[in-house]
């Protein structure tokens, strides 16, 4: 494998773990606030101490997500698939407030709206089965809905939670 094929592949895991099937963004649109409001943060006459605080908020974000693709961890085993960003991810949403701040057109605050609906939604769908018996490869958010409303009957038997474990 060449060093350019090597790369590719590289950045292709790294869009992937972002906006893939159980990609952060995928999931979890709502962390694009975050992200917006540590560019907030510069733009605008904060605390040093706060600037610098993004910063390194900023850099472990990115270091979080490029370690995930370069180890090319299987997330399989836990809750929404990708368990590297679960200390991320609320530090984000921290940095939403930052851009709360400011004034906004109604069509920002309807997007920003959405993308928090679509992120607790997604939670919610994802929190009623956290652990899949066939892992997280053929399990979708789509596929999840389909289940609650309708779920699989077996013949005369009643399926408990405890009996799937």
């Amino acid at each position: 494998m060449t060093r350019w094929q090597s790369a590719v592949r590289m950045f292709e895991r790294l869009l992937l773990c972002l906006i893939g099937g159980h990609g952060l963004l995928t999931h979890f649109p709502v962390l694009i606030m975050g992200f917006f409001g540590m560019l907030a943060v510069f733009h605008r006459n904060w605390p040093a101490s706060t600037k610098t605080l993004a910063i390194v908020s900023l850099a472990g974000g990115v270091a979080i997500i490029v370690g995930y693709a370069v180890c090319q961890a299987d997330g399989r085993g836990g809750m929404f698939a990708n368990q590297w960003f679960i200390a991320f991810a609320p530090l984000n949403l921290f940095w939403a407030g930052a851009w709360l701040r400011r004034g906004h057109r109604a069509r920002s605050w309807i997007m920003a709206g959405s993308l928090l609906t679509f992120s607790v939604a997604i939670s919610l769908i994802g929190a009623t089965d956290p652990l899949p018996p066939q892992g997280y490869n053929h399990y979708t958010a789509a596929a999840a809905v389909h289940r609650l409303l309708a779920p699989i009957a077996t013949a005369g038997t009643s399926v408990t939670v405890a009996s799937r474990y």
